[in-house]
């Protein structure tokens, strides 16, 4: 008997709109019909993307930015310091409070509840309460990392926050002052991006050339890797939505990849928008991706 193999058509995304003139970009969030891009020492950058098809830049935070978080009216930013910003009028943000880190370049940060997680290099995770947004504090460390291993990227679920720092951690920050390791996966490579959905955990593994990775993390104690894929150069970052991961890879651009399966995922898109390629956002709200490739920031139909 003849069996049929199933070969998931290629998709290729669509670019709707695009700005041309950033400087040395490392991260894009969207709010709203707003659009952040840390753009390193010049700042942050925002975005009017209401049409899409045209961006209008409107402001620029002028502080160093290397990562930012956004979450409802308020702005994270990891420059010299935590910076907080009250973004109710995009037009005219106003600082609410900042707390010093110790490092300048911190290369990502989360929000959970009351506390600010951001990864600092090689000086770790580092723990921020910001329940008084006007005088945060850092309140707890986590360091696991070893020279050329250090802390790149977090998400945090609950009381676990997953880290990539000299392999995959799987943190324990129910003690924020105190947080410990309950395991670690793949010691010795990288991890620039990390999201959880359920039971697995979407990374991107900028180690080689083994851009997406999928971790089973069913049981915290003992994570294992469900699949992985070859994305042709370093994985830089990665957004989930439903059934498709959408991966940043350096020097190969934007790929799309079908997860309906965690354990045998593909990639279904024409590799695509080109080299230096560092963040992507994907805005479940008006179904369309935001993609930084220096010094170009792509709106995208991803056409899946």
């Amino acid at each position: 008997m003849s069996r049929l193999l199933y070969i998931p058509k290629k998709r290729i995304p669509i670019v709707v709109g695009r700005y041309d003139s950033l400087r040395n970009a490392k991260t894009v969030g969207v709010g709203g019909n707003y659009a952040y891009v840390a753009d390193g020492g010049w700042g942050t950058k925002i975005f009017d993307v209401t049409d899409t098809t045209n961006p209008i830049w409107v402001y620029t935070i002028s502080e160093g930015s290397y990562d930012l978080f956004v979450r409802g009216n308020r702005l994270y930013i990891i420059g010299g310091n935590l910076a907080i910003y009250n973004i109710t009028n995009p037009l005219s943000p106003t600082l609410v409070g900042s707390c010093a880190l110790p490092t300048y370049s911190g290369p990502d940060v989360w929000v959970d509840g009351n506390y600010a997680y951001c990864a600092c290099g090689s000086y770790g995770l580092q723990i921020v309460d910001i329940s008084t947004e006007t005088a945060p504090v850092i309140v707890g460390t986590y360091k696991g990392g070893v020279s050329g291993l250090i802390c790149n990227s977090v998400c945090v679920v609950g009381d676990i926050a997953y880290v990539g720092e000299n392999g995959f951690r799987i943190v324990d920050v129910s003690n924020h002052a105190s947080p410990s390791l309950i395991s670690v996966f793949d010691v010795g490579s990288n991890y620039a991006g990390i999201k959880v959905v359920g039971n697995y955990a979407y990374v991107a593994k900028y180690h080689n050339t083994q851009g997406a990775r999928v971790i089973d993390i069913s049981n915290s104690a003992s994570p294992s890797l469900a699949s992985s894929i070859s994305l042709g150069s370093p994985g830089y970052d990665v957004s989930v939505y439903g059934n498709h991961a959408f991966y940043a890879v350096y020097w190969t651009g934007m790929h799309i990849v079908n997860i309906s399966n965690p354990t045998g995922i593909v990639d279904i898109s024409v590799p695509y928008l080109g080299q230096y390629v560092t963040s992507i956002h994907y805005d479940s709200a008006k179904d369309r991706i935001f993609l930084v490739a220096n010094p170009i920031m792509y709106i995208i139909n991803p056409n899946v």
